[in-house]
């Protein structure tokens, strides 16, 4: 036992020469040396080499984590613009063809008095209201010294063409007749158009004469005391008419004519104008007025006078 004393001695201040001087108290005296266990127990020297520090378990690499796939944002469609409403397509005017508003003769009422018919009616009427005087109702007219054709046929087909005529202008036309076969008498065809409320009322007829040189056109207009109201507009009417008329047909020019004795003058309340086209006891002139061309000069003349007259009338207005 006393052989292993200085072994264990020598261990004691190995031991303590390793520990480390964890607690050196305040005196800076070092501190009693501890003994190792291990030795207490007498266990197999291994003090010659430190213990290695046990192997820290290996520590598994913790995957970091994914980056959290970002959800695809599906891309937001902008909205479509709801479509705008279809417009109804507007109809345009056909080529040549004027809106109805846009004509010259829109909005005005005109009557055609295609003078005669086939029959005379020799009843008397009164010439004028309040007068004494009588009249044969209407007469059938003259006719073509060389065509024999009657005027009534003539101033009805003049008449119908410039109903045509007038209206492709804008006008709304009234007739007194639209056929040979009746009996009006021409102060019922006045009366007629006082009652439309027309703004010019148009007589149509041809001039007769038994000297069978005398040619022209003239243009009639009423002169009495009970067409007062009316006689200078009929007569205004009636100058501007005759100049287109004139100008259209190549007629010697007859001027104007006033009347006294005519009953569809006398009962109008309304401007009238009768215009006498041609001599039809005149051989040229009776020829003229028997063609199609002809009466179509007569027809643009008359019609451009129409509307001279308004479009004057509407300067003025």
């Amino acid at each position: 036992m006393r052989c292993c004393l200085p072994i264990l001695l020598a261990l004691c201040l190995l031991g303590g020469c390793m520990a480390a001087p964890a607690g050196a108290d305040l005196t800076g005296e070092p501190a009693p040396p501890e003994i190792s266990p291990a030795l207490s127990l007498g266990a197999a020297p291994s003090f010659f080499m430190a213990p290695s520090p046990a192997p820290s378990a290996a520590k598994e690499p913790v995957p970091s984590p994914s980056p959290a796939p970002s959800t695809a944002k599906e891309p937001v469609s902008s909205p479509s613009p709801a479509p705008s409403a279809a417009k109804e397509p507007v109809p345009s005017p056909s080529p040549g063809e004027e809106p109805a508003e846009a004509l010259p003769l829109a909005g005005i009422k005109i009557g055609l008095d295609p003078g005669h018919q086939s029959k005379a009616n020799r009843t008397q009427e009164h010439l004028a209201p309040g007068s004494d005087l009588m009249k044969n109702s209407v007469s059938s007219g003259t006719q073509g010294r060389w065509s024999h054709t009657p005027e009534y046929e003539i101033t009805l087909l003049v008449g119908l063409k410039l109903r045509e005529a007038l209206e492709a202008q804008g006008a709304t036309v009234y007739m007194t007749r639209e056929s040979n076969e009746v009996n009006i008498p021409n102060s019922e065809r006045a009366k007629m158009m006082n009652e439309l409320g027309v703004d010019l009322v148009l007589r149509l007829h041809c001039d007769g004469n038994e000297d069978a040189s005398v040619h022209g056109s003239s243009m009639l207009i009423p002169n009495n005391d009970c067409t007062k109201a009316i006689n200078a507009e009929s007569k205004r009417a009636g100058e501007i008419i005759q100049k287109a008329f004139i100008q259209a047909t190549g007629r010697k020019d007859r001027g104007l004519r006033k009347r006294e004795d005519m009953t569809g003058f006398n009962w109008s309340t309304v401007p009238v104008v009768l215009s006498e086209m041609v001599f039809m006891t005149n051989e040229e002139e009776d020829g003229l007025i028997n063609t199609e061309s002809f009466r179509a000069l007569c027809v643009e003349g008359l019609c451009q006078g129409v509307l001279d007259y308004f479009a004057q009338r509407e300067e003025q207005a």
